[in-house]
C-alpha cells in the first residue's frame, strides 16, 4: 500500500475516533440532532409540588423521544430554578410568574443577573400558595413575633413572600429567628417542637403539609391571612394574589384559609433547538392524564391556557405547537 493511501486511512481513522468525542462534547446540545441524549430538570425542593410534576414531565419526555435521558435534580425552588435554567445548567424548571419576569429582565432579586435566555414552555400550572403551618397554640400570624420559624429553602420564593407577610403584620426581621430548610425538614422541625411555624409554598395539597396532617397525635393550625392585610400586600406587589385553600384540603382542616399566591410556569432555555421543544411540548398535552396523576395541582393545566402568560417570551418550539393548536393569543 502506497504512502498516499496509508495517509488517507490514518486521517479517516482519526476522524472516526473523534466522532464519539464530538458527540460527548455536545452534551445536552446533542438534542438538536434529532436524537437528543440528555436533558435535565431543576426539580424544586423535596416535599413540594414542583418535584413530582418535574418527575412526571421527565418520564413523558423520555417516552416521547427514544434514547432520551431526562434527569431531575432537587433545587431550592422558584428563585433558584430560573438561574439554573437561564445559565444552561438545567434545561427545564418551574417558577412563579413574578420570579420569571424579574430574572428575564435582571431586576429586583436578579439585579445584575439578567437571564435573557429564559423562555416559557407552558403556563397554566396551579398557583403557588404560601402555607403557614403552626402548632396548636399558634392561631394567628400576629403570634409569630418572637418565634422560631422554618422559612423554606434559601434561594426559593418562600422566604421572600414569607417576609412580605410578616412585615405586613408589623413583624420585623430582627423579631423572629429563621431557619432555611426544605419544606419536609421544616414540617419535621414543627412536629418535633423545634419551630413554632413552618412556611411552604406550592399548589395544595402540598405533600409536606399532608405529612403533618397525617400525624394524628400532632395538632396543627393553618394560619389564614387577614383579608385587609392580603389586599395591602397585593396592592404593593401586584405579581401576588390572594387565594383560598378550601376547607377539607388537609386532614382536620375545618375552615377555608386565605393565603398569598402566585402563578406557575414551566421554563426552558432558548438554546434548546426548536424541533426538540416542539416535540416535548406536544408530548405533554398528549399525556395530560399522566401529568395529572403526579400531583393534584397539575389538574388545572389545560391546553387552552398554556399560552396565556406573556410575562416573558415563549420558546419558538412551544409557540409553533400552540399556533398549530389554535390557542396562541391573537393580537
Amino acid at each position: 500500500m502506497g504512502k498516499k493511501h496509508l495517509g488517507t486511512l490514518v486521517v479517516v481513522f482519526v476522524i472516526l475516533l473523534m466522532i464519539p468525542a464530538l458527540a460527548v462534547g455536545q452534551g445536552k446540545s446533542a438534542a438538536g440532532s434529532g436524537k437528543p441524549q440528555r436533558l435535565s430538570f431543576a426539580g424544586g425542593p423535596s416535599g413540594g409540588a414542583y418535584y413530582p410534576i418535574s418527575l412526571a414531565c421527565a418520564k413523558i419526555f423520555m417516552d416521547a423521544i427514544p434514547g432520551l435521558q431526562v434527569d431531575v435534580a432537587a433545587s431550592a425552588g422558584s428563585v433558584e430554578n430560573p438561574l439554573l435554567v437561564g445559565t444552561g445548567e438545567h434545561d427545564f424548571g418551574i417558577t412563579t410568574t413574578d420570579t420569571a419576569f424579574e430574572a428575564f429582565n435582571g431586576v429586583t432579586r436578579f439585579a445584575g443577573k439578567k437571564l435573557g435566555d429564559l423562555r416559557i414552555m407552558f403556563s397554566g400550572l396551579s398557583g403557588g400558595r404560601i402555607h403557614i403551618v403552626a402548632g396548636k397554640n399558634i392561631t394567628s400570624i400576629e403570634q409569630l413575633r418572637g418565634k422560631h420559624i422554618a422559612m423554606g429553602p434559601e434561594g426559593g420564593a418562600t422566604p421572600v413572600a414569607g417576609m412580605l407577610i410578616l412585615e405586613a403584620y408589623g413583624i420585623r426581621p430582627d423579631e423572629v429567628t429563621l431557619s432555611y430548610v426544605s419544606y419536609s425538614e421544616g414540617m419535621t422541625m414543627l412536629m418535633d417542637g423545634q419551630v413554632a411555624a413552618s412556611f411552604a409554598a406550592g399548589a395544595s395539597p402540598l405533600p409536606a403539609v399532608q405529612e403533618v396532617a397525617a400525624r394524628q397525635t400532632f395538632e396543627y393550625n393553618l394560619l389564614s391571612l387577614d383579608p385587609k392585610i392580603g389586599a395591602k400586600i397585593t396592592a404593593k406587589n401586584p405579581v401576588f394574589g390572594v387565594g383560598v385553600i378550601p376547607a377539607g384540603t388537609y386532614g382536620r382542616q375545618k375552615n377555608d384559609v386565605l393565603v398569598l399566591q402566585t402563578g406557575n410556569i414551566m421554563l426552558t432555555n432558548a438554546n434548546i433547538p426548536e424541533n426538540v421543544i416542539y416535540e416535548l411540548t406536544k408530548s405533554i398535552f398528549k399525556n395530560l392524564e399522566a401529568l395529572y396523576a403526579a400531583h393534584p395541582s397539575a389538574k388545572v393545566l389545560k391546553l387552552e391556557a398554556a399560552a396565556s402568560s406573556m410575562v416573558i417570551p415563549y420558546h419558538p418550539g412551544a409557540e409553533r405547537f400552540y399556533r398549530e393548536q389554535g390557542v396562541w393569543p391573537k393580537k
